[in-house]
């Protein structure tokens, strides 16, 4: 991909920025001298990628390769959206035992990009498991299943590739250049046979430009709006994209920054050998002014920072009084935010505020549109959809706005999509990188209105069962009647949470919360004539016992090469068999350990002989046999440094002969 993301300007890593290597007056160490694993390194430190990946793919072509050669080179592929040759290299990492769970949620990207959407699920399920993260997890098997269905049923929008428009490069950002036609950017070569000299070495090609096409989607030439005649720098840069004022007289430019080298901080240093250092371009937003047919007086926004964050891909309201952008400033809900700013009396931006949670995610939003009917489209990463970025449509205005609804497919793929616009609401074009187009990013016509009108919403609260208070850090999933999710939601810690529902529909709400049961309530708008709230609550109920995890039964000791119960450990197991008939979900393992004296294969016969005990003890007061295993471990758990032929005391040896228990839920 080679657009200007909010991420980065060329690909889908975390900055929407250029990372450009600066290289001191000498080398202590020419580059000949380096191995091709080090040659390669370096490009990948650089965001090389496309360099990197020739030099990676000959080291992991051979017997018994690094490990993490094969992650480079997969990272290469990945990062450069070459997903089938990304899948190859990954399915080779995860069979290796120093893959790490990354790889396996890496691994399953590439398979959904694929439509590969069971393998991806497997993958994504190891990821939970092994990372520990099994909502995230969650949220991406759900969008596997969200894609699969949508992809069977598609919306009754029209779309195809605008071939007048695209090349083998990466063409993206389609916008209406007032009556004159179609501005779009592309980082093609701008003459037919022209040796361009300046490459971007994430991707081989030629850096970002402007290009304006007749409305008949036919390329008339290079747009020339900043430019090194109009905006002197040593360098060019990307550029784009352009979005115009509604009078057509003013044009907000994303550009990667030309300010020189010595003033950006440096990021990193690789030392005093090579004093080759890498510093970052960031985006930043130029407004030029229209006059006598050629864009001039060109002023960076005012709240540009090339030293801390990037400011990108502007998009103006009808009525020219607000600016929406994208950009990874403090304060933002996560990775990169959509913002807005008013224009203030004397024509001046005020300051930026966030447009809120209903638009924006932990995760990454980028590339804001206004439509002519007002709506707002965007691309978002954080939300229930089909893969990459799925653009997203909502109502209204500055920080207030309805629940983003997903375009579906075939607006959305399981590729990126992204930059859809609209004067009337109902045709347009938008960018893509799904299979078949004629580059890498591609731009598409549509038309028809495809989104339901929103007629009916679901609010709710998620509190505690006990105590009544509400929860934070629910996952709240909306699914339809097909078990497809639609939205889902993060409690605030006012534990409330607001879904917009269609008529006519049955739907399933699903909440879960770490270390809590889960719950799900059914909604139905089958029968509501009239637009209309409808209010749910849940209640999550605490887990009393973590699932997996091991407690100690405290007080619960054994004499010395017995097996009974003490009046002391009774006390103690009645209070475990409290819990288990409040709790009727919980199942555990209940088991012993013996001392490290004596014969060890006596000690697991003790062992199992003790845990049987405590086991049939609790049965005679009503525990369910099925609830409750034993399990004698012997002298294989030893707590302390009490081994065999170590001197310890009685109270020593006692803290080993000891029973726990473990939630098997």
């Amino acid at each position: 991909m080679n657009r200007i993301a909010i991420k980065n300007l060329m690909s889908r890593s975390i900055v929407i920025t250029i990372i450009t290597v600066f290289i001191g007056n000498y080398y202590a160490i020419g580059q000949e001298q380096l191995s091709r694993k080090q040659q390669a390194d370096k490009l990948f430190e650089r965001y090389e990628y496309y360099n990197a990946s020739r030099l990676y793919l000959i080291l992991a072509d051979k017997k018994n390769p690094d490990v993490k050669i094969l992650k480079q080179l997969a990272t290469c592929y990945r990062m450069m959206n070459e997903y089938d040759n990304a899948a190859i290299w990954y399915a080779k990492i995860i069979e290796n035992p120093k893959s790490e769970p990354l790889d396996h949620f890496y691994y399953g990207e590439v398979l959904q990009r694929n439509q590969k959407f069971e393998e991806a699920k497997e993958q994504y399920t190891i990821y939970g498991v092994k990372s520990g993260k099994p909502q995230a997890a969650a949220i991406k098997m759900v969008s596997c299943d969200s894609a699969a269905v949508w992809i069977k049923n598609p919306t009754a929008l029209k779309i195809k590739n605008a071939q007048g428009l695209n090349s083998k490069y990466s063409d993206w950002g389609a916008s209406f250049y007032g009556n004159e036609g179609i501005v779009f950017t592309s980082d093609r070569t701008a003459e037919a046979g022209e040796d361009n000299k300046d490459v971007y070495a994430w991707t081989g090609n030629s850096w970002l430009k402007l290009y304006l096409a007749s409305l008949k989607e036919n390329v008339e030439k290079e747009l020339p709006v900043v430019t090194k005649q109009n905006f002197p720098s040593k360098v060019d840069y990307h550029v784009a994209p352009l979005v115009l004022s509604p009078t057509g007289d003013t044009a907000y430019v994303t550009i990667a920054t030309r300010t020189p080298a010595r003033q950006l901080p440096i990021d990193k240093s690789t030392g005093k050998k090579s004093r080759e250092r890498l510093y970052t371009r960031r985006l930043e937003i130029m407004i030029a002014v229209k006059k006598d047919g050629n864009w001039q007086d060109i002023k960076p926004f005012a709240y540009n920072n090339v030293k801390e964050f990037s400011v990108g891909h502007a998009a103006i309201s009808k009525d020219g009084s607000v600016m929406y952008f994208t950009s990874d400033m403090p304060g933002g809900l996560g990775k990169t935010d959509i913002w807005y700013c008013l224009k203030q009396t004397d024509g001046s931006w005020g300051a930026p505020a966030n447009c809120g949670p209903q638009i924006n995610s932990t995760e990454e939003e980028a590339f804001p549109t206004i439509a002519g009917d007002g709506d707002l489209y965007y691309s978002s990463k954080g939300k229930v959809g089909m893969g990459g970025y799925d653009i997203y449509t909502s109502k209204g205005s500055g920080a207030k706005w309805t629940t983003s609804v997903n375009l579906k497919y075939p607006a959305n793929s399981t590729s990126d999509d992204f930059y859809y616009v609209s004067l009337d609401g109902k045709s347009g074009y938008l960018s893509s990188n799904r299979q078949g187009g004629a580059g890498d990013d591609d731009i598409y016509s549509f038309n028809q209105e495809i989104v339901q009108q929103i007629i009916l919403a679901l609010q709710g609260t998620v509190a505690d069962t006990k105590t009544k208070s509400p929860l934070d850090s629910v996952l709240v999933i909306l699914k339809d009647a097909q078990g497809v999710a639609i939205s889902q939601k993060v409690t605030g810690a006012d534990g409330n949470f607001f879904f917009g529902l269609e008529k006519d529909q049955t739907y399933n709400v699903e909440f879960s919360r770490p270390h809590y049961s889960s719950a799900t309530i059914p909604v139905s708008t089958k029968g509501i004539t009239k637009s209309d709230t409808l209010n749910i609550q849940a209640f999550l109920k605490k887990e009393i016992f973590i699932p997996g995890k091991t407690y100690v039964l405290k007080n619960i000791y054994y004499d010395f090469d017995k097996s009974n119960i003490r009046p002391d450990a009774a006390k103690e197991l009645d209070k475990l068999i409290a819990i288990l008939k409040e709790n009727r979900e919980i199942h555990i393992e209940l088991g012993s350990h013996t001392d490290s004296r004596g014969n060890a294969q006596y000690n697991q016969w003790l062992s199992q002989k003790r845990a049987n005990s405590a086991v049939q003890y609790m049965l005679d007061r009503g525990v369910e046999r099925n609830r409750i295993t034993a399990r004698g471990y012997g002298e294989t758990m030893l707590l302390n440094k009490c081994a065999d032929g170590v001197k310890c005391t009685e109270a020593e040896h006692q803290l080993n002969r000891r029973t726990e228990f473990k939630n098997l839920k």
